[in-house]
């Protein structure tokens, strides 16, 4: 029976970059969607010029045939019904063409080039949209990047007042003005700016003050008060800020002779993504280096602020700025890492593999931006890549147990057991010692037959971690499936349904184990909620199959074989049910029963 083939669905581990941007170390990150509200666009304007339409939308790889305005903005909107942001983009613009001034589309389209990064074309929109007296909240961001890239601080400060008129951009817009402010010589100024930025503000659920005190002290810097900029530093200290932030600050804290305060930073906001060793290095080379250029704390701010607007309900700005960032320095790790995140979750591999392999190796985000090349490889079920990314980080942090448990996951997904089992036994070895380890370490050596030494494994993970769910349900479910231990199976999988109620798999494995202790009407009703839960499962539908056979509902445990049948995605599964509908339910599959 492949009774474990859903629990791989139990160890899909998140790609590691999304914990990089949380407010704490150790908790979990968050999650955005693109998404635009598309309305009907009329059918009447003037000609939009090439300086617009000269970027994605003559890209050559548009290959549907849309010979009308109206057939552009039907491409238009299933392009984005099917999140692929980039023919979109192209497809508005087309629809452009014949009408230029429709405020809807505009606002479409402006949108979607911002998101694809095409700032230019963003901004020549925004200015459209300016003449025709169209409000837009995002409408001046593209052309004020364009004035910092270009140094044009008093053209940076008129435009920044202009994105203040929306509530959306205010708190940027401040931070934006304040560094034009100390670029423009007006230093004090732009400290007092600063503060215009207040906590709880419209723009954002979580307070800004760690980024405005950071920026306060980053503005101190580069304005040579190094007194001011290091007292403001060791105030942060003890706030808490995601890894990336605490990087930010470590380095500042260093360049002003802070070692120790920047080693003990990095030592409590790092997590294990992170090659602790290579930053402690860095750390030390950047007490040499000259603070940060003004163009380079823009773009950290940009970054900070956009993290800040997750709070907000529209959430689909936060790539757009990172594209801005981006756009303002092309070779910002943390800007390639954050869109990577982004465009792992709607699927769009390819830019993200593009941004990951952009970060260098051997640098601050090199090892998550492995990681998170690791996990896409996992993805897309190319377990040797997968391998092969992991391996070249263990070269880089050979001292790393994390990366060997990682190492461990890839091969155990790959039901590569033996090498599964080394690569945990290492991580162990290097002094990593973890709950998820033991448990993912006794579910290998379970599919290698050493019982003892895998319940071992699954039992401390339980003592390190009573509400493993995972561990709870496998150890209860492996119980169940050989009939042994059935009281304490069972009361491990009801603590592991009280923790995921909404788990199809746990639900299944508690209808399994009513089922092995005799009482099939209970398991039964378990079971149909599990397949309502987890409709493509063959297992959990053979199960159901098995108690209605049991049950005497014949016709029923036939349909749901044969279901199961066209579920499975082995051919011993496939075989197992086909032996089930001719011949029944063995009897040696029913423990707990009379025989």
């Amino acid at each position: 029976m492949q009774r474990w083939r859903t629990l791989g669905h139990f160890f899909n581990i998140s790609a590691p970059v999304l914990r990089l941007v949380s407010v704490s170390h150790n908790s979990a990150g968050f999650g955005l969607a693109f998404v635009l509200v598309i309305g009907f666009a009329g059918c009447t304007g003037t000609y939009l010029g090439d300086d617009v339409l000269d970027g994605t939308a003559k890209a050559s790889h548009v290959q549907s045939k849309t010979e009308s305005s109206a057939g552009h903005f039907l491409a238009a909107r299933q392009a984005l019904y099917f999140n692929d942001i980039d023919q979109s983009a192209n497809f508005f613009l087309e629809t452009l063409r014949n009408d230029s001034d429709n405020a809807d589309l505009l606002r479409q389209t402006f949108m979607t080039q911002y998101h694809q990064g095409n700032i230019k074309e963003a901004a020549a929109l925004g200015r459209q949209m300016e003449q025709l007296n169209i409000s837009s909240a995002f409408s001046a961001e593209p052309a004020t990047a364009i004035a910092i890239r270009d140094q044009d601080w008093q053209a940076v400060m008129v435009l920044a007042d202009t994105m203040s008129e929306h509530s959306p951009s205010r708190q940027l817009a401040a931070l934006i003005k304040a560094w034009a402010l100390v670029a423009n010589g007006q230093g004090d100024a732009g400290i007092t700016h600063l503060t215009k930025i207040q906590a709880g503000g419209e723009e954002t659920s979580t307070p800004p003050d760690l980024f405005v005190e950071l920026n306060a002290a980053l503005m101190a810097e580069h304005l040579g008060r190094t007194d001011e900029a290091t007292r403001h530093a060791l105030q942060l200290m003890d706030e808490p800020m995601s890894p990336l932030a605490a990087i930010r600050l470590a380095g500042l804290l260093a360049r002003n002779s802070e070692h120790r305060a920047a080693k003990k930073l990095i030592d409590l906001r790092l997590d294990a993504n992170f090659n602790h060793t290579t930053i402690a290095a860095l750390l030390t080379l950047e007490a040499q280096n000259e603070p940060p250029s003004l163009r380079t704390n823009i773009v950290h701010g940009i970054i900070d602020f956009s993290l800040l607007a997750q709070g907000r309900s529209e959430k689909q700005i936060l790539v757009a700025r990172l594209q801005l960032a981006r756009f303002l320095d092309p070779d910002n790790d943390v800007a390639h890492l954050l869109l990577a995140q982004q465009q792992v979750k709607s699927s769009n591999y390819r830019d993200a593999i593009d941004n990951l392999s952009a970060i260098a190796s051997d640098g601050p985000l090199g090892q998550p931006a492995m990681i998170a090349l690791s996990d896409i490889a996992h993805e897309n079920q190319q377990f040797s890549k997968a391998v092969s990314i992991l391996r070249n980080a263990i070269t880089i942090n050979p001292e790393d147990g994390y990366l060997y448990k990682l190492l461990g996951d890839s091969h155990r997904r790959n039901a590569d057991y033996g090498n599964s089992q080394d690569a945990y036994e290492t991580a162990y070895e290097k002094g990593y010692s973890t709950s998820n380890l033991h448990r993912n370490l006794g579910v290998t050596l379970e599919r290698l037959d050493q019982t003892q030494a895998a319940e071992k494994h699954l039992k401390l993970a339980l003592e390190m971690n009573p509400d493993d769910a995972f561990a709870l349900n496998y150890l209860g479910y492996w119980w169940a499936d050989q009939g042994r231990n059935l009281d304490e199976a069972i009361a491990l999988i009801e603590r592991a349904v009280k923790l995921r109620p909404n788990s199809g798999y746990f639900i299944d494995s508690l209808g399994w184990v009513h089922f092995r202790l005799g009482d099939a009407e209970t398991a039964v009703r378990y079971l149909e909620q599990a397949t309502g839960l987890e409709p493509a499962d063959s297992e959990i539908t053979g199960h159901l199959g098995d108690v209605y056979w049991y049950l005497g509902r014949r016709d029923e445990a036939r349909f749901k074989w044969r279901l199961a049948i066209s579920l499975a995605e082995t051919d011993i599964e496939r075989e197992k049910f086909r032996t089930r509908i001719k011949d029944g339910l063995p009897s040696s599959e029913i423990v707990g029963f009379p025989q």
